[in-house]
């Protein structure tokens, strides 16, 4: 009469132990997440400052205007809520930044994020007062991607973004200035993609 109990029991340990890992190891939001994606391969390994641009990448005349390790404090909080672990910032000039009609920049971010929510950024829509947002053709760059123009409301001066994700690093390329060229942005996006 004593081993009812015992295999009534140990069938519901067995129960609980096989719910509780699928619920582990199976959802989109387990907690031991981050943990699968570096034992799979989905996760960059590097230093995220070794994704920026080589000079030898850019056109001739662009030179290194900033270069510096992102803190929390560049991030917004929607990036702190979806858990911003670490990130770099490059921009790149060409012409003379005294004149803002003699200046073409390139700014790339690059951050970090838990595979569960590298994607939350490609799904906004940034507007800023006094610039016209337009969305862009996909540029299909890594995982997911978007583009959008944006145009000063005063001055008329375009300016472009483009935003991808791969594996866990997110992208934001810039290009403003009197000189921008979305062409010329989507090629070195594509060159960052390829190192990730």
């Amino acid at each position: 009469m004593q081993k009812k109990p015992r295999i009534g029991i140990f069938i519901v340990i067995a129960l609980i132990i096989i719910i509780g890992s699928y619920f582990l190891f199976f959802q989109k939001n387990s907690p031991i997440g981050d943990l699968r994606g570096i034992f799979s391969g989905k996760t960059y390994s590097e230093d995220v400052s070794s994704l920026v641009l080589d000079m030898s990448e850019l056109p001739e005349g662009y030179r290194i205007a900033e270069r510096t390790p992102r803190l929390k404090s560049d991030i917004s909080e929607l990036g702190i809520d979806w858990g911003w672990i670490e990130g770099y910032y490059i921009r790149y000039i060409k012409g003379n930044e005294d004149n803002i009609f003699d200046v073409s920049a390139i700014g790339l971010s690059i951050s970090r994020y838990p595979l569960k929510n590298v994607s939350n950024g490609i799904d906004n829509s940034y507007e800023y007062e006094g610039y016209t947002a337009e969305k862009l053709p996909n540029p299909n760059i890594g995982e997911g991607s978007a583009a959008t123009r944006y145009t000063d409301n005063s001055s008329g001066l375009r300016s472009y973004r483009i935003e991808f994700y791969k594996k866990d690093i997110y992208v934001t390329f810039d290009n403003e200035g009197a000189t921008t060229d979305y062409e010329l942005l989507r090629e070195l996006a594509k060159k960052i993609s390829d190192k990730i």
